[in-house]
């Protein structure tokens, strides 16, 4: 995707935790998306209701309004709006587990910008097929904490920044 292409693309991101939003902005922002961004599920939603934007990405452990409830509501109102789901905890997710409908993507923590691309980039084009993976992150590139300093030299390899 050209710079152009995704900056004409409007993404909102919703974590509670101040330093994870912020990083995952920051990295959106350096690919070239427009980004804004919600503290808490029921923020995210409030923005998604009054602007329209080109895809969700949401944490999944958050008070109130989860990440599932935040994909759930995004597809009420929007069937065909991507929602990527960011979680620590990647491997508790069932693949037969039914919240899993209503998220196009699951970014694993730690991950970097070439794993955020790629899932990004394709659900932004509106191909959701071009993912080789359901769950992706650290093990395509060098993950990055939460505080956006590459992670050189981790040897973790399962998919899977911090819950």
């Amino acid at each position: 995707m050209t710079d152009s292409e995704s900056a004409s693309r409007r993404l909102l991101v919703i974590d509670d935790d101040s330093a994870c939003r912020t990083t995952i902005a920051d990295l959106l922002q350096r690919l070239g998306y427009t980004v804004e961004a919600a503290e808490s599920g029921s923020a995210g939603i409030a923005l998604l209701r009054q602007q329209p934007v080109d895809l969700v990405v949401t944490d999944l452990m958050m008070p109130g309004l989860t990440g599932w409830d935040v994909a759930r509501l995004a597809k009420a109102m929007r069937p065909r709006l991507p929602v990527v789901l960011v979680t620590g905890c990647a491997h508790t997710i069932a693949p037969d587990q039914p919240e899993r409908a209503f998220v196009d993507a699951i970014l694993a923590k730690p991950f970097g910008v070439a794993v955020m691309q790629a899932v990004i980039g394709p659900l932004t084009r509106g191909r959701t097929d071009a993912m080789s993976s359901p769950v992706l992150g650290n093990g395509l590139d060098a993950p990055v904490d939460i505080h956006g300093i590459p992670m050189e030299g981790d040897a973790r390899t399962s998919t899977g920044l911090a819950a």
